[in-house]
């Protein structure tokens, strides 16, 4: 007899798992993990199935409507007040056991999320400084955005990528300031028509500077 194994119960080669620095696989990383994570914790984990690299916030079921227990539409039988009251403590009672649940899933998906990181890149995780509550808490949520932060924006210097990010973030900070250099320019021209025109010469060339890869 055969047996049939799971795929959680595979486990993930090292060489597939998160790594960080100028070679991260952080998007293949998460386009695989994204989905099993998905699917083995609901809409908890819908934060590692997407596309953004913004915060990951902790899921919280929202309140309950009249239309998540009371049948609607065409068809809908008519309910007396007693099969509407019953109809509604049955859903208060779905909703108060997943609500009972959710500690011990965001625990097991913090440890899931742990298993797919690399020892590697684990260490550096482990030093940031938000680590510590994430590990107490055993929130996947806080261990996510750590990873972002460490895998993608803390990145090596010597980066061709980082390097680029950085030039337009001086670009932006310089284009931010041109209108009081223009202001200073202007006074100038009134006073010194010569100096001005350098100054002038000047922001350009540090904006030409700046977008130079």
């Amino acid at each position: 007899m055969f047996c049939r194994m799971s795929a959680r119960a595979i486990p993930t080669l090292e060489a597939d798992k998160l790594l960080g620095g100028p070679a991260t696989n952080f998007f293949a990383w998460r386009k695989r993990i994204g989905p099993q994570l998905q699917r083995d914790f609901g809409r908890q984990a819908h934060f590692a199935n997407g596309t953004g690299l913004g915060d990951a916030v902790p899921f919280s079921y929202p309140p309950i409507v009249e239309s998540d227990w009371l049948p609607a539409g065409d068809g809908a039988p008519e309910l007396t007040v007693a099969q509407k009251n019953s109809l509604y403590m049955d859903f208060v009672k779905i909703r108060s056991k997943l609500t009972l649940e959710m500690p011990d899933k965001r625990s097991s998906m913090f440890a899931a999320l742990q298993a797919e990181i690399s020892a590697e890149l684990w260490t550096k995780v482990e030093t940031h400084a938000d680590f510590t509550a994430a590990l107490d808490e055993s929130c996947p949520y806080s261990l996510w955005n750590i990873v972002i932060k460490v895998a993608l924006t803390q990145r090596d210097a010597h980066d061709a990528n980082t390097r680029i990010l950085a030039k337009l973030e001086l670009t932006k900070n310089l284009l931010q300031g041109l209108p009081a250099l223009w202001r200073v320019r202007g006074r100038l021209q009134v006073a010194f028509p010569g100096r001005a025109r350098a100054a002038g010469g000047h922001g350009r060339a540090r904006i030409r500077e700046a977008t130079r890869t």
